[in-house]
């Protein structure tokens, strides 16, 4: 089994869990995403993908299931992208409160006048009246306005990549404008990652105050309390998440503290870069600590890592060498295609290594049939250099070497490469590419002039009688 089938293997318990809380929650879903886009529409910036809801899918750029979601062009500036950003918040706030005051004044048949000490026994009041003393069709209308009013308070908190959108163009400005944005999009971020705590907390205000008023809100207190002893425990056993992340990694790290706060490691890591744009080499502490970073939890963090890994080695690769295992390893276990070809790129950039180079066979083999252009691009230019180490090495994977050959996007140089490993496999192991003449022999003709010369070399080598080894020293 490949490295993208282990990847792409999709637990059905799980989809079926995303599948129901989608449905459960749709009403507020939709309302979030329409907040997300509306505030795009006013402000300006271009929509470029919307997915109001729907079953359970990852989306490409991510590695967790999403429901729905809103794909925008970056703003330029700070203030909108906090805008749109706290968009679901407002909108889904005042469009659950509205819910909520429709089914308590105008379906309600009376008053009421005490309160029970949870939100969901608060719901299940309400309800309870509609049946009793309202007619079939009043019930199915109280019972859709609580269905979405709830769906729409547990919904309204912004996800933690609206939050980190907003640090990242926040930190790209400059002047009043970044010290206004970046410190509420770092609370915003905070709150969002508390989610579980601070969102249903939320929610439960939200719904008692909508149904009952500050009395009802007083009511549940003991509701808050739970949830926040819930948010705690879990909150315990994830880094860098929210409130009680932020206490944990100081007591169990203290140099780490806020620091370790994911816009705060953006905002590291993005200094770093400027400085190599100043032609300032990064120290030894620096790069270890964008290594350190490759397996974040946020994909923002890992992919401007990565990024700021690629430039060390396009200035000077042997800066990383100490860490080249560590990246082999990130390479493969990294599920998002825009960080792999970063990572790739550095391993890549200057000499194979020595170590680990079955990894990394296996991940640009994997990397060849990956969706993403720019992934094959430099897996072809990987699978060159390896076959140019130790041509034996890919010799198992001539046929997927073979099917690249043919794909129309990638670059001629990227298409010469894999020509050329052929070739070296055809050298050292003839017979593992003597199976696949007739495919090679359709290149003989290839607009591509290095690509026919080198299918022309390997079709020679394995010609019936050669050698089961041979090498020539001429191939580039």
């Amino acid at each position: 089994m490949s490295l993208r089938d282990v990847r792409g293997r999709w637990d059905s318990g799980l989809h079926s869990f995303w599948a129901f809380v989608g449905l459960l929650f749709a009403p507020g879903i939709v309302v979030h995403e329409l907040a997300h886009a509306g505030a795009c529409r006013l402000l300006g910036v271009k929509l470029t993908q919307t997915r109001l809801v729907g079953l359970p899918v990852i989306p490409a750029g991510l590695t967790k299931p999403a429901l729905g979601w809103v794909r925008h062009e970056r703003p330029r500036s700070a203030w909108k992208a906090f805008l749109i950003a706290i968009a679901p918040l407002v909108v889904n706030t005042v469009a659950a409160l509205s819910v909520f005051t429709a089914v308590t004044r105008s379906l309600l048949p009376v008053d009421v006048i005490t309160y029970p000490n949870t939100v969901s026994g608060l719901v299940r009041l309400h309800w309870d009246i509609l049946v009793v003393e309202t007619g079939l069709q009043t019930q199915l209308l109280g019972l859709l306005g609580l269905w979405i009013g709830v769906s729409l308070a547990v919904t309204a908190m912004p996800s933690t990549r609206d939050a980190l959108n907003t640090a990242i163009v926040s930190l790209e400005t400059e002047g009043l404008e970044r010290r206004l944005v970046y410190g509420p999009s770092v609370v915003l971020f905070v709150l969002a990652a508390s989610a579980f705590g601070f969102g249903l907390l939320y929610a439960v205000a939200l719904t008692a105050v909508g149904l009952g008023g500050r009395e009802a809100l007083v009511a549940v207190r003991y509701d808050f309390i739970g949830y926040a002893l819930a948010s705690v425990v879990i909150t315990l056993t994830v880094e860098r998440r929210g409130f009680v992340g932020i206490v944990r990694s100081r007591l169990t790290n203290p140099s780490r503290s806020f620091l370790e706060l994911t816009p705060v490691v953006l905002s590291r890591i993005l200094s770093l870069q400027q400085e190599m744009e100043a032609d300032e080499p990064l120290t030894d502490e620096a790069i270890a600590f964008l290594v350190a970073h490759l397996d974040h939890g946020q994909l923002e963090v890992r992919y401007q890592s990565a990024s700021a890994l690629a430039t060390v080695a396009w200035e000077d690769h042997s800066r990383l060498g100490a860490w080249m295992d560590r990246l082999i390893e990130r390479a493969v276990a990294e599920p998002v295609d825009s960080v792999r070809v970063k990572l790739l790129y550095s391993i890549s950039a200057g000499a194979i290594p020595d170590t680990d180079r079955e990894l990394l066979r296996d991940v640009s083999i994997d990397a060849l049939t990956a969706e993403s252009t720019d992934l094959r691009l430099v897996a072809a230019q990987v699978v060159g250099r390896l076959a140019k180490a130790d041509p034996g090495l890919v010799a198992a994977h001539v046929e997927t070497v073979l099917e690249a050959l043919t794909d129309d996007e990638l670059s001629e140089t990227a298409r010469g490469n894999l020509a050329v490993a052929v070739s070296r496999i055809a050298g050292e192991v003839p017979s593992a590419v003597r199976p696949y003449r007739d495919d090679l022999a359709s290149h003989r003709t290839d607009s591509n002039e290095k690509v026919a010369t080198f299918v022309e070399r390997a079709l020679k080598r394995t010609a019936d009688g050669a050698g089961e080894s041979r090498s020539d020293s001429h191939e580039g």
